[in-house]
């Protein structure tokens, strides 16, 4: 049979696919967070051109009242919004941006200043639903993939094809709804999302008050952004992190592995939490996020195997001998999984020497 290290190296290889995915999702969400910074810079500039005076725009300005005609086109605008709303599938994301723009709509005036963060804010809540639904969709797919492919490297290890709990949405929703850090991911994107539109109404009311270009605005507002999406780049590898692992975890349950072994990405990146717990093992049971199951902190990349597998599993030595060298997609096939079609350096496990 292969060595432990043989494994030890595949688990890192699939948290390694896990990864990758993780940073594909984090590049639309940079797409999301440029067209986002475009679309709030073109509201202020359009805001400096409307209200601007030879001598530029000033703070007393800023904050008069919309005129009854600017008053008509925002309520439109608004209305429109709240109907884009009313679309929204999640329920949790409905509640949290209706409840945000209730006030607005009911308000029978309203300052140019406050209509301006108001749409500043529609374009952030697109951002954040697009995002939630985004990452929904990609750990998903993640999870999925995972568990499978750690179910076919542990019938590979035992070297028999055995039958297995398949992947049910029930499954998928309770892990990647779960909040195992505290907060849902979701939260989290939101609370990021509010942390923005702070920090973007704090750029423009400063700078309408102490006189600021237009450009030196627009420059603040990038920066502004760019430091959220680091943040929401963050939060996607973490939780990537997060998904894969509880994937796997659920593996070792469907086998019947009782314990596994914490296995840590051993590079000039690892944390030393992560180093001083590779190679140690502990009861499935007992396994907890942060203290001795990865994600152990944000970018964890760390992953684990199964501990003694051949005393544990209960389908070795038990089901249909797998032929040497059957690759992932042939496994699949045989249990009856779909899966995508792609290009792959490392597609067969060889069971023996």
């Amino acid at each position: 049979m292969r060595s432990k290290e043989y494994w030890r190296r595949r688990a890192l290889v699939l948290e390694e696919e896990s990864y990758i995915r993780g940073a594909r999702l984090s590049a639309k969400m940079f797409e999301e967070y440029q067209k986002a910074a475009r679309a709030i810079r073109k509201e202020v500039n359009d805001f400096y051109n409307r209200y601007a005076s030879k001598h530029g725009l000033t703070y007393e300005e800023a904050v008069r009242l919309l005129n009854k005609r600017e008053f008509q086109e925002w309520k439109a605008s608004l209305a429109d919004y709240v109907n884009k709303i009313a679309q929204e599938p999640d329920p949790r994301i409905k509640a949290l941006l209706t409840a945000q723009l209730d006030a607005l709509s009911y308000s029978s005036s309203i300052t140019r200043l406050e209509a301006l963060y108001a749409q500043i804010d529609m374009i952030l809540n697109d951002l954040f639903t697009k995002g939630v639904a985004q990452m929904k969709a990609e750990f998903g797919e993640n999870f999925t993939e995972a568990y499978y492919k750690k179910v076919y490297h542990l019938q590979a290890r035992a070297g028999f094809i055995n039958e297995f709990a398949k992947i049910n949405a029930g499954m998928i929703e309770s892990v990647v709804s779960y909040p195992w850090s505290g907060a849902m991911f979701s939260d989290r994107l939101w609370q990021n999302k509010q942390a923005l539109l702070f920090h973007l109404r704090e750029v423009t009311t400063q700078g309408l008050i102490q006189g600021k270009g237009i450009v030196a605005m627009s420059k603040e507002i990038s920066a502004r952004m760019g430091q959220s999406y680091k943040n929401a780049e963050r939060l996607i590898r973490t939780e990537t992190n997060h998904i894969h692992n509880e994937a796997e975890k659920a593996a070792y349950r469907a086998a019947g592995v009782k314990r596994y072994e914490f296995v840590a990405t051993l590079d000039s990146r690892t944390s030393e939490v992560c180093a001083s717990l590779d190679g140690k093992n502990f009861a499935l049971d007992e396994a907890k996020p942060g203290t001795n199951f990865p994600p152990m902190h944000p970018n964890c990349r760390s992953t684990t195997i199964e501990y003694d597998p051949h005393d544990e599993m209960d389908w070795y030595n038990s089901g249909k001998k797998m032929p040497k060298n059957m690759t992932y997609e042939e496994w699949a096939e045989v249990q009856g999984i779909k899966t995508k079609k792609k290009k792959s350096k490392n597609k067969a496990v060889t069971v023996t020497e």
